[in-house]
């Protein structure tokens, strides 16, 4: 990237610092504070680049794909399929713990997994998000599942999960 005389380029690189979204670098853009080259440059560096990134990290994870829409994030699992909308206020919660730890709770989840198949009734008390009533009900479609959660604010939202 080249320098002008008077010092232009290395302003405007500065100026184009100071935003913190894409939202605000794109409106700057629009604005006409900074050239179409320099928006485009940073617009990857500092934002686009990231999703590149997740498309080689999740790899390694149960997290099969995150779908970004114009409305939510939803993240599907790898070994069962399962969707969820992510809450963006939920830092812990199960496909993001997935997403950081490759696997959500993985000896819990193994537990599920084996006890499934042979339930008939399964009563999830604390169901948060209902992972595990979702995983045993992936698992057994026969299942007469019920999920319960105690604090309203993170009980099980049958909308937050896709079919």
């Amino acid at each position: 990237m080249d320098l002008d005389p008077a010092g232009g380029f290395l302003f405007q690189e500065s100026l184009i610092r100071m935003y913190s979204s894409y939202g605000e670098l794109k409106a700057a853009y629009a604005a006409g504070q900074f050239s179409k080259p320099a928006f485009i440059e940073e617009a990857h560096n500092r934002f686009h680049s990231i999703l590149f990134k997740y498309a080689q990290e999740i790899a390694a994870t149960d997290i099969a794909s995150i779908i970004i829409d114009d409305a939510r994030i939803v993240m599907t699992t790898r070994t069962d399929g399962i969707s969820f909308i992510v809450d963006p206020s939920d830092h812990r919660t199960a496909p993001v713990e997935a997403l950081n730890f490759n696997q959500y709770e993985p000896c819990e989840t193994s537990v599920i997994r084996s006890l499934a198949p042979h339930i008939d009734i399964m009563l999830d008390i604390g169901a948060n998000i209902g992972w595990y009533s979702l995983l045993a009900a992936s698992i057994n479609k026969c299942a007469s599942i019920h999920a319960f959660g105690r604090v309203p604010s993170c009980g099980v939202k049958p909308e937050a999960r896709l079919p």
